[in-house]
């Protein structure tokens, strides 16, 4: 005989349902309560993931809507660099300041010994 049937003579008020019974009630408890955990435990870090995916895309939102206002602004200062750079802008700045205008440019070609002399 088994040792639970033995136990189970000599103790009878102790052991009303049989041993193999009891063991086999409690491991299909455990998987329960096992699988049970498991599922909670991914359950919860799930949500953990899922927070942090959705701050994150928060924040990308905010620097691509801070990167297209930097975008404007470098375009607006292009634009206002070029506008400054422009000959005519320089030519009036130059004006301004007493400089006049040339009208006839004439090189001096330095390769056949050329001078210049001032008149």
């Amino acid at each position: 005989m088994s040792r639970a049937c033995i136990i189970a003579q000599h103790f009878p008020h102790v052991m009303k349902k049989h041993v193999g019974r009891k063991l086999e009630v409690a491991a299909k408890r455990s998987w329960a309560v096992g699988l049970m955990m498991i599922t909670v435990t991914l359950g919860g870090f799930h949500v953990y993931q899922m927070n942090i995916a959705a701050s994150k895309g928060y924040t990308l939102r905010n620097l691509q809507v801070q990167l297209e206002q930097l975008n404007a602004t470098v375009s607006e200062f292009d634009a206002k660099t070029a506008k400054m750079q422009s000959l005519a802008t320089v030519e009036s700045r130059l004006q301004g300041q007493g400089y006049v205008a040339v009208d006839h440019m004439e090189f001096v070609d330095v390769a056949r010994g050329s001078y210049a002399l001032a008149k």
